[in-house]
């Protein structure tokens, strides 16, 4: 599975708790998978220690997933320029009423004007 780099996982992990096991890894002896688990756990233990670590998994992609929004956030406003407006100026304004799907036709104008500054 590919792990998405706005969470560092894979979504099937998120909703299972467990990584994908392909066929290609089954091949895997029986032997070699028991000197890596070194301790037997029964079931309901070996569950309850998976439901934890996923538990502690999506707590940090909650975290990581508001740092991540947050470096957007900055790069958005980054980009953002200040208007520079001067007496005299032909600006639009949006008509916030209007913004809504079905508060609009496919052709009407979501923008109001020009308007003259007159002050600023």
């Amino acid at each position: 599975m590919t792990t998405k780099k706005s969470t560092g996982n894979s979504p099937f992990k998120l909703v299972g708790g467990i990584e994908a096991v392909f066929p290609i890894q089954l091949t895997l002896s029986v032997a070699k998978f028991l000197q890596e688990e070194q301790i037997e756990e029964n079931d309901m233990e070996k569950r309850i220690s998976d439901l934890a670590e996923v538990h502690q998994i999506r707590y940090q992609l909650i975290e990581k997933d508001a740092a991540y929004q947050k470096r957007i956030k900055e790069s958005f406003d980054g980009k953002a320029k200040m208007g520079n407006f001067q007496v005299g100026d032909l600006v639009l304004k949006w008509d916030a009423l209007k913004e809504k799907k079905g508060n609009h036709g496919k052709f009407d104008a979501l923008w109001t004007g020009p308007f003259f500054i007159t002050q600023i």
